[in-house]
């Protein structure tokens, strides 16, 4: 529930509080939880904030073995690669 949570904050605008309750989770929960780094990566991504996005999504890829969910997770991170101005959406 906690990270659906930071996502809708970070979706309504307030990316702050969103990385607050992210971070609130304790390391050891999440760094090998990969619904945790994408809703990083997601959060990091509203913020404006590429570079941080871009190690979410391959931290999440090396915790996945999904086909599918892979490639979703490749498109996201190629797609912050390519932009050069604001970073696109997830849609």
């Amino acid at each position: 529930a906690r990270l659906g949570r930071a996502v809708v904050l970070a979706e309504l605008g307030d990316t702050n509080q969103a990385i607050a309750e992210l971070e609130a989770q304790p390391a050891g929960r999440v760094e090998k939880h990969a619904p945790w780094w994408v809703a990083r990566a997601r959060v990091a991504q509203l913020s404006g904030d590429r570079e941080t996005a871009r190690h979410a999504l391959t931290v999440a890829l090396s915790l996945t073995a999904d086909p599918a969910v892979r490639a979703f997770l490749q498109d996201q991170r190629d797609r912050i690669d390519a932009a050069s101005g604001p970073l696109p959406s997830a849609q």
